[in-house]
């Protein structure tokens, strides 16, 4: 009997990720954009962000998610700005953003007295105006109880993904542009 409880823990510590299973990312989550000119800068926030993750706290590295975000959905707080950024990322051509993770490391990774908590490199495939580029960021991860939570910061130009910038006052904005991911799901 006791060769079979160590049979059957052994088979839960070597469980391949694939048998874990996908959550979905909360409505609580967001992903906001900045961007600069000379001028000004600005934020738009999207709280239409979807997508799935699966997450083993005791295995973070296996972690594996995708993020999906209707373009039309950044709300700057200037209805003509939000305009005019739908029209330079041709929105009807490319609605949405997506993020599919393929790497993660990890950096920092410990208990706690509610979970977990650390850091981790992930890199993944962004795809944004129909063009699709490897991307890499640190993502400060915290687990309290089944509750996930993973806030990330990180840059992408508007040159790599052929967006041609907006102008205003005969200059046109920055190239880079950062983004903030707050992402949030309930574990199982």
């Amino acid at each position: 009997m006791a060769a079979m409880g160590v049979t059957l823990l052994a088979a839960a510590l070597t469980t391949p990720l694939a048998a874990q299973q996908a959550v979905s990312l909360d409505a609580s989550s967001t992903l906001s954009y900045t961007g600069r000119h000379p001028a000004h800068s600005w934020t738009g926030t999207s709280r239409q962000v979807t997508g799935t993750l699966t997450f083993d706290p005791a295995r973070p590295a296996q972690t594996r998610i995708t993020v999906v975000v209707p373009v039309e959905s950044f709300d700057s707080g200037n209805a003509s700005r939000d305009s005019n950024m739908l029209d330079a990322v041709e929105v009807e051509d490319y609605p949405e953003v997506r993020f599919e993770g393929t790497t993660v490391e990890v950096v920092d990774w410990a208990p706690t007295a509610e979970g977990y908590a650390g850091m981790l490199r992930v890199r993944g495939q962004l795809t944004f105006h129909g063009r699709t580029n490897l991307v890499e960021m640190l993502v400060a991860v915290r687990v309290v109880g089944s509750r996930f939570e993973a806030e990330a910061r990180f840059s992408i130009t508007l040159s790599r993904y052929d967006v041609k910038r907006p102008r205003l006052l005969f200059r046109a904005i920055d190239d880079a542009i950062e983004l903030e991911a707050h992402l949030v799901a309930g574990l199982r």
